[in-house]
């Protein structure tokens, strides 16, 4: 369904998510790619690594990381190839789908803003084959783990098992733990 179908609820509700691609450098050989989805209210972030933009693979993952979460409503994404099987995430997972206007990334604004963060940690341009599954749980922990200004001071996390969001709680790692007795950071609201 286009975005203009999707309820105006979703900016207060939790359990909505949006979906989005990030692509190893052109320069490179590797069609590894990472499949990231975020949950608009709580700010959470999860990625999983694809071997390629097919949207078999693509939603696989996405099936895999949803299996995490509980209360899951619906997913917006772009209209990317790797998100023409998003038929397959609605019936696996029970969720709507919605799709972005073409070429206004902007209308899932959480998802972009999340990219960027991630982007510190896998540069632009790089090659997402060189980077451990180990290494990208440890991007999703410390985003994850970081007190937000815009939740009050809690982490994504803490907010995501408060209102029931996570099936399976994730361990923190003992190397952010550091982080909840540190000065909040603004990440991106």
């Amino acid at each position: 369904m286009g975005i203009e179908q999707r309820p105006t609820t979703i900016n207060k509700e939790f359990g909505h998510y949006e979906g989005d691609s990030i692509v190893s450098g052109k320069k490179h050989h590797s069609k590894k790619a990472l499949s990231v989805i975020y949950e608009r209210q709580a700010k959470y972030v999860a990625i999983k690594k694809v071997n390629g933009l097919k949207p078999g693979e693509t939603e696989e993952a996405r099936e895999k990381i949803f299996t995490k979460f509980d209360k899951s409503k619906s997913c917006t994404f772009d209209n990317g190839f790797e998100n023409t099987q998003h038929e397959e995430l609605q019936q696996a997972i029970g969720i709507k789908t919605y799709f972005c206007d073409p070429f206004s990334a902007w209308q899932k604004p959480g998802v972009e803003n999340v990219n960027q963060l991630i982007r510190r940690d896998v540069k632009k341009g790089s090659d997402i084959s060189k980077y451990s599954d180990k290494y990208l749980e440890n991007i999703c922990e410390k985003l994850n783990n970081t007190p937000r200004k815009s939740l009050g001071y809690k982490t994504p996390k803490e907010v995501m098992l408060k209102h029931g969001l996570l099936k399976v709680a994730c361990l923190i790692l003992p190397q952010f733990e550091a982080i909840k007795n540190t000065r909040p950071v603004a990440l991106g609201g």
